[in-house]
Order: C-alpha cells, then sequence, then structure tokens
C-alpha cells in the first residue's frame, strides 16, 4: 500500500507566519501542504502526541485543518490519533474529503477526542485526486481543543504485492 503519512517527529514543518498564539497559516508538511485556521503546531506537555508535536485544533466554530492542494492516486483510508488537550471539555469533530479541488466536502465520519488516546479511520475509497479537512461542528469560541498526530492517508485502488515461488 502507498500512503501520505503526516507525522510531526522528525523536523518542525515550516509555518507562515510562525506565530506564538494561534495561527491561520499554510503549514508544508512532507510533501502536502495544509491550512490551519484556529490550529497549531503543540508541543506542550498537555498537548497528546506521539513523539515531540502534534496538530491542536482550537475547538471554536471556524477550527479547520485542510489540505491546500489534492492529494493524486485516490484516496483509500484516512486514519490518524486524537485525544483532547488537557482538560477541555469537548465536541464533535468532522473528517471530510473533496473530489473536486475543495469547492464541495462530503463527509468521511465524526470523531469526539477524549481523555485517552483514540484512533479515526474511514473507508473512504476514491479514485483520482482528493484532499481532506478535520473541522468542528460547534459553535462559539470556547477552548475545547484536541490534537491530531499520525495522519495516514492511502491511495486507492490499492496496489497489492505478492510473492510466488519457493519460500526458503
Amino acid at each position: 500500500t502507498i500512503a501520505y503519512t503526516l507525522s510531526l517527529h522528525d523536523a518542525l514543518p515550516i509555518c507562515f507566519p510562525v506565530t506564538i498564539a494561534w495561527c491561520n497559516c499554510i503549514c508544508w508538511c512532507y510533501g502536502l501542504c495544509w491550512n490551519l485556521t484556529e490550529a497549531l503546531i503543540g508541543t506542550e506537555s498537555n498537548d497528546y502526541k506521539s513523539g515531540v508535536r502534534s496538530i491542536r485544533l482550537r475547538g471554536y466554530a471556524t477550527s479547520v485543518i485542510s489540505m491546500v492542494a489534492d492529494k493524486s492516486n485516490g484516496i483509500g483510508t484516512i486514519s490518524f490519533n486524537h485525544q483532547r488537550y488537557g482538560t477541555d471539555s469537548q465536541i464533535e469533530w468532522v473528517v471530510e474529503y473533496s473530489t473536486d479541488t475543495g469547492s464541495t466536502w462530503t463527509s468521511a465520519g465524526t470523531f469526539t477526542a477524549g481523555a485517552s488516546a483514540g484512533t479515526f479511520s474511514a473507508s473512504v475509497n476514491i479514485t483520482g485526486s482528493g484532499r481532506i479537512r478535520i473541522r468542528t461542528a460547534a459553535t462559539g469560541s470556547s477552548n475545547r481543543r484536541a490534537n491530531i498526530d499520525n495522519i495516514l492517508i492511502t491511495d486507492y485502488p490499492t496496489t497489492l504485492i505478492t510473492a510466488s515461488g519457493i519460500i526458503s
């Protein structure tokens, strides 16, 4: 399976503008560009992360991370880890995909980040090009922060490699 993986543990992605507060910025992460609105790269002790950093969504009505450009080779599955930030109360988050450069979006599923790490996974199975976004389903401007880490988007259709012959 060929896939796109966004794991923020090797080197800090380039994010313009670099800010200490919540950023509305473009973040170049491992070959794909992401727009972070009311989101940032979290490194604090209250941030859930499987390494040294993750994406922290603020939980405002406008909080969203979205791919800026399409990923080629289709979208098979979308998966990632999530957990609430600290002890913030939580809301429902929506994972969506687009096949028309972000003009319209289709729901791939929802999740609510809890006190323990969880995994979101959805089969989309679309050919061609596509992009994803993760946004809040809430209204208002209260902190209901959640962390996202280890985003994996597989290609579709998936190419299976099989071996034949004698294995000794």
